[in-house]
């Protein structure tokens, strides 16, 4: 079964939604790029005392090491790396991480780049919280696939049923496409997308 991220929380309220509603990962933005940036604080706070068997992700892009430390201090179980770190960067986090690349070319070169990297997660070429569907053509199939890929960018509950069919993601990752704000969740949105990524990746 296709595994479900929600993405660029702010709130714990949203957080518990989405695990009511069956989501498998919570992530957290902090980069002060984004309008969805937590502090180490805030997410600290929005992932204390979650139910078991959930994954807690924190998403950052070229951080300091003192941020890495801070976030380490967190009940955080992955550092998603979404900038240009380079892989000596990615070696030294203190946490679980994986990367995060830019669309199908970025997938094939990460292969070889990261290849401690458990997982990639394909964003779109525009970068992430774009909100745009991109041309997921050129994506491996995948019985070629030697790493368990995300897809992410521009996913929303109407495509999203599309978008599994074509690609057979081991996951999906969503921010914008279930928001009515950046960083605020629609209920309903995050129902429907729930309910339609477990009906179509059953």
């Amino acid at each position: 079964m296709v595994k479900i991220k929600i993405c660029g929380l702010t709130s714990r309220e949203d957080a518990k939604l989405a695990l009511e509603l069956g989501a498998d990962a919570l992530g957290c933005i902090c980069t002060e790029q984004s309008k969805r940036n937590q502090s180490p604080a805030q997410i600290a706070a929005i992932f204390r005392d979650l139910p078991p068997f959930v994954t807690r992700v924190a998403v950052v892009q070229n951080p300091q090491p003192e941020l890495l430390a801070q976030l380490a201090q967190c009940p955080i179980d992955y550092i998603q790396f979404h900038g240009e770190e380079p892989p000596q960067v990615c070696a030294l986090c203190p946490l679980p991480w994986y990367k995060a690349v830019k669309g199908a070319a970025g997938y094939t070169q990460a292969l070889q780049h990261y290849p401690d990297s458990p997982a990639l997660l394909v964003d779109s070429p525009a970068g992430g919280g774009s909100g745009r569907q991109w041309d997921w053509n050129g994506l491996p199939a995948p019985q070629a696939r030697t790493k368990p890929l995300i897809l992410a960018g521009g996913l929303d509950p109407v495509n999203l049923a599309e978008a599994i069919a074509r690609i057979k993601p081991w996951a999906v990752d969503v921010a914008s496409g279930v928001e009515s704000s950046p960083g605020m969740k629609d209920p309903t949105l995050l129902k429907d997308f729930i309910h339609n990524a477990k009906l179509v990746g059953c």
